[in-house]
C-alpha cells in the first residue's frame, strides 16, 4: 500500500509539473467534433452514397436519344447486301410504370448486287410506337420504379440517421463537458481540502514536538493528510479520464498528449436549443 501510494503522489505531481496547453473550449470541442467524429463522417459518407444511387435510379426514368450508324461495303458486309448505308435515331421517353413511348426516324441507301444487277434499298421514313410489357414490368410496381422508390426512402432514412447522429453527438458532448466542469471542481476542492489539511497537519506537528499534546495526535494527522493527497490524486485521474474520453468524442487524432488537468476557457457551455439548432444547421451545409 505504501509503495502504491508513493507511485500515485509522483504520478500526481508528474501532471501537475506539464505546462498548461491544453485549453478547451465548448465552442473548439463543436468545431472539431464536427471535422473530425468518425460516426458523423461515417454517416456523412453514407448519404453521399445515397445521393448517387438515387441519380442513378433517376436516370432510368430520363428522356434518351439512341443513334445508330452502320456503313459496310464488300463481299455480303451486313448478310444480305453488298453495299449497307444507313442512320436511325430514337427519342425516348420512359415512363414509371414501365411503358415506353419512342418517336425517330431512319435514312436508308443499301445496294444489293445480284447478277451484276445493282437493286436499290431505300428503308428511309419517320415513325413512333409504344413499348408495353405484357408479363413482366407493367405497372408502378415495376423494377425500375420500384428502384428509384427505394432509393428515394434510402437516401431519407440516411438523411434522418445523419441528423440524429449530429443531434447524439450533441448530447454526448454536452453531456461530457459538463461532467469535465463537475470534476474539474471537484479536483479544485480537493486540492484546497488538501492545503488546509497541510496546514492542520505542520500546526499539529508543531504542537506535538513541543509536547503540548500527546505523539499519537501527529501521527493522527499525518494519517489524515495523506488521505486528502490520495483523494487528490483520484480525482486527477478522474479528471483525466474525462477529459480523454471527451477527446475521443471529438475523434481527434494526433500525437500531441496532454497530461495535465485541461483548462476551460468558457465557465458555461450556451444550451440553449435555438442557437444549437442555428449552428447545426450552419455545419450540415457547409459538411
Amino acid at each position: 500500500m505504501k509503495y502504491i501510494f508513493i507511485l500515485l503522489v509522483s504520478i500526481t505531481f508528474h501532471f501537475e509539473l506539464r505546462a498548461q496547453d491544453n485549453l478547451i473550449s465548448f465552442q473548439k470541442i463543436l468545431n472539431e467534433g464536427f471535422e473530425n467524429n468518425f460516426n458523423i463522417k461515417l454517416k456523412q459518407l453514407s448519404v453521399t452514397k445515397s445521393d448517387y444511387t438515387l441519380l442513378k435510379a433517376s436516370g432510368f426514368l430520363n428522356p434518351f436519344i439512341d443513334t445508330e450508324l452502320v456503313y459496310g461495303e464488300g463481299t455480303n458486309p451486313s448478310f444480305d447486301n453488298d453495299g449497307t448505308m444507313y442512320a436511325t435515331s430514337n427519342f425516348v421517353i420512359p415512363t414509371k410504370f414501365g411503358v415506353n413511348f419512342y418517336t425517330g426516324f431512319k435514312l436508308e441507301r443499301t445496294t444489293e448486287i445480284n447478277d451484276d444487277t445493282n437493286t436499290l434499298f431505300n428503308g428511309s421514313g419517320a415513325y413512333a410506337g409504344i413499348i408495353i410489357p405484357l408479363l413482366k414490368d407493367l405497372g408502378k410496381y415495376n423494377s425500375e420504379n420500384s428502384f428509384l422508390e427505394v432509393s428515394k426512402l434510402n437516401q431519407k432514412a440516411l438523411e434522418e440517421e445523419f441528423s440524429n447522429e449530429i443531434l447524439l453527438y450533441f448530447n454526448e458532448l454536452l453531456s461530457n463537458y459538463l461532467t469535465l466542469k463537475e470534476v474539474i471542481e471537484d479536483y479544485k476542492i480537493d486540492k484546497d481540502v488538501l492545503a488546509i489539511t497541510k496546514k492542520y497537519k505542520d500546526e499539529i506537528d508543531l504542537l506535538a514536538d513541543n509536547d503540548r499534546i500527546p505523539l499519537v495526535e501527529k501521527n493522527r494527522a499525518s494519517s489524515f493528510y495523506n488521505t486528502k493527497i490520495l483523494a487528490v490524486n483520484l480525482s486527477n485521474i478522474t479528471v483525466l479520464e474525462v477529459y480523454y474520453d471527451t477527446k475521443f468524442i471529438l475523434g481527434l487524432n494526433n500525437n500531441k498528449t496532454n497530461d495535465s488537468v485541461p483548462l476551460l476557457i468558457d465557465e458555461v457551455a450556451d444550451p440553449n436549443q435555438e442557437k444549437l439548432l442555428t449552428y447545426i444547421d450552419r455545419k450540415k451545409n457547409s459538411l
